[in-house]
């Protein structure tokens, strides 16, 4: 049967179309097509949205990471991360060159667990990182935020699923040194690949304007003195984040109303599905469910009625991944075990219908109630 509800669904208007049209024209008169204009006022322009004194544009969410990384120089230190990660966490970690050190998760709301970072941070340790899971910033940042204070480590975000939440009106990215975003093709903003780094420390963004351009010094372009690489955003990229900067609002407020029909159809079931803790706001790129029968049976359901699973976050965390599967033992990350076999993420996009995200819950209790 083919899928009526695919996995994702992004589409543009015609009145984006003649922003991005326009926008391209201006680029091509300018004829400088990387890290220009469209990429100064992007950057601007998002650390407003965000309420961030300072943003950084990079060439995605990957160096994203890693430019914080290096710009904090963590070079033969060990950098905390989740084991319930996308793999470029551990990655972005590996070229800046730190020691990635893995640590579980909590349950509540997903993110990294400070009682198993309290127990593994150290004087080598370079930063933590805590990632936003589905966009939720747990309430545990704070004990997270304290633990980094006392031992003097920088605390840097993944924000790459949370454009937009916030945790007691504080924003994703800011309560660290530093948070990092994506706009991958699914995300909830979008430039096809892009990221961005937000600071509050003028020192840290001027490190990282250095490291995007290889290094190279404020006085002289011609010399480099620190560890740098190419992660420019071109000028394209911008011009998308531009656009999305228009509308994101809007489309993080069409998640929300997705996310809230998960919870109201399937409150009271044995369906369990992750929202936003008191203070919070969540755009919901991902709706998390926890599933009472295997997934494999939910996702064989769903298909049989048109409908695809989204990624999950994570089916396979960092440390059953081949590469790094004989490096961190299992036994040790047990809710990252169980929240990994025991999840799904049922389709939360924009473009969604409500009337579709209903279909969904009536397929799911028709597996269980």
């Amino acid at each position: 049967m083919s899928l009526t509800i695919p996995i994702f669904k992004l589409q543009y208007s015609d009145s984006d179309r003649a922003f991005l049209k326009n926008g391209l024209d201006k680029i091509l008169d300018e004829a400088y097509l990387t890290n220009h204009s469209f990429v100064r006022a992007f950057e601007q322009q998002f650390s407003l949205w965000n309420s961030s004194k300072y943003s950084v544009a990079v060439n995605n969410g990957t160096t994203a990471i890693e430019s914080i990384l290096r710009g904090l120089d963590v070079r033969g230190k060990e950098v905390i991360i989740p084991s319930n990660t996308f793999i470029a966490c551990a990655v972005a970690v590996l070229n800046a060159g730190g020691i990635p050190v893995l640590c579980d998760m909590e349950l509540e709301y997903l993110s990294i667990d400070p009682s198993h970072v309290a127990e593994k941070i150290t004087r080598n340790t370079g930063a933590v990182l805590v990632v936003h899971i589905g966009g939720i910033i747990s309430p545990s940042i704070i004990t997270l935020k304290k633990i980094c204070d006392d031992y003097g480590v920088p605390l840097v975000e993944d924000c790459a699923h949370a454009h937009g939440a916030s945790y007691q009106g504080v924003r994703a990215g800011r309560a660290g040194a530093a948070g990092a975003f994506s706009f991958h093709m699914t995300k909830v903003m979008t430039t096809g690949e892009g990221g961005m780094v937000v600071t509050e420390d003028e020192k840290i963004q001027r490190a990282l304007q250095s490291v995007r351009q290889f290094g190279k010094t404020e006085q002289n372009a011609t010399m480099h003195d620190r560890d740098g690489s190419n992660f420019k955003m071109t000028e394209m990229q911008a011009l998308m984040g531009l656009l999305e900067l228009q509308r994101v609002e809007k489309r993080i407020q069409k998640r929300q109303q997705i996310a809230a029909v998960y919870d109201e159809k399937l409150k009271g079931s044995s369906w369990k599905t992750w929202s936003a803790p008191p203070s919070g706001v969540c755009p919901y790129y991902k709706k998390i469910v926890r599933s009472p029968v295997p997934r494999e049976k939910v996702e064989e359901t769903l298909n049989k009625n048109g409908i695809s699973l989204t990624g999950g976050v994570y089916y396979i965390p960092v440390h059953k991944q081949d590469v790094f599967k004989n490096k961190f033992p299992g036994g040790e990350f047990k809710n990252t075990n169980s929240f990994s076999a025991e999840h799904f993420c049922p389709p939360c996009y924009p473009e969604l219908e409500l009337t579709e995200a209903e279909k969904i819950c009536d397929v799911l209790l028709t597996i269980a109630k």
